[in-house]
């Protein structure tokens, strides 16, 4: 997966999940999940899975694990047929709120170098600090803002170079802004949707031939867009459907701030089913 893909957003909903809690006051819960993404034009559908394990110490703090697998539908040579992303390992904290009725969480978050990515290019980690605070507008209509900075720590600055050239340089520091919303506008129906900024710098590399000057990489922006549908059948069970538009922003002004780009977009339909 290129650096650009890599971050790119991408919507997905659940196709399965599958949630264990152990009955206790503190309970810890674990869940597992699969999904499809499917492309409007570029690219090849995908298929991802997932599982994570929470444990609440208390009220206030939680810790857990996840990790993440895609399954490329079409595998050529460039192309890997699984793909394990990086491990995630979240402190999590719910701070009081010195403003009624508004929910703080903060995440204190670092990668395991478990991708094939992070392991060919020695990328150590990820640590990262995400802020959220959401409250409830009325009765039905949830508004959230979050924002987060991320450092990645490897012990190069560039990838690992390939057919005789030099590698491109790796993200340095990141962080970005989001705003989310979810309107229950029937008892069984909900509406999503989310928008979101980043900013990545990336380290300034310098090869090693004679009179080469430094590389110096500007700053990538990526902006995202998703919208989705939510019809709850039983307390159980879920049909979904969703939208999602996201990359880099090559001008970066007013004009790529759009809904829909046939090139960058994905569509998905699912499945959730939940047990506790």
């Amino acid at each position: 997966m290129s650096l650009i893909a890599g971050i790119k957003y991408r919507k997905r909903w659940l196709l399965t999940l599958l949630t264990i809690t152990n009955g206790t006051a503190w309970a810890w819960s674990a869940s597992v999940s699969g999904d499809l993404a499917v492309p409007f034009v570029q690219g090849d559908p995908v298929m991802s899975f997932a599982g994570s394990f929470t444990y609440p110490f208390t009220k206030k703090y939680s810790l857990s694990l996840s990790q993440g697998v895609e399954k490329n539908l079409y595998v050529d040579s460039e192309s890997r047929e699984f793909e394990l992303s990086d491990s995630v390992i979240s402190f999590n904290v719910f701070p009081r709120s010195l403003i009624p009725q508004v929910g703080w969480t903060i995440r204190i978050l670092a990668t395991l170098p478990t991708s094939y990515n992070s392991q060919i290019n020695e990328v150590y980690s990820k640590p990262e600090v995400r802020w959220t605070a959401a409250v409830p507008a009325t009765e039905t209509f949830n508004l959230a803002l979050n924002a987060f900075v991320r450092y990645t720590w490897s012990r190069y600055d560039s990838t690992k170079p390939q057919d005789g050239t030099g590698g491109q340089p790796l993200p340095e520091f990141s962080g970005g802004i989001g705003h989310s919303g979810n309107w229950s506008f029937l008892p069984e129906w909900t509406l999503s949707y989310g928008a979101n900024y980043s900013e990545i710098k990336y380290h300034t590399i310098t090869y090693e031939g004679p009179g080469d000057p430094p590389i110096n990489s500007q700053p990538d922006q990526a902006y995202s867009f998703s919208l989705s549908v939510n019809w709850m059948i039983t307390p159980m069970d879920a049909v979904n459907m969703s939208y999602s538009y996201g990359g880099i922003l090559l001008q970066p002004g007013l004009d790529d701030y759009v809904l829909f780009d046939e090139e960058d977009s994905r569509w998905a339909i699912g499945y959730v089913r939940s047990f506790e």
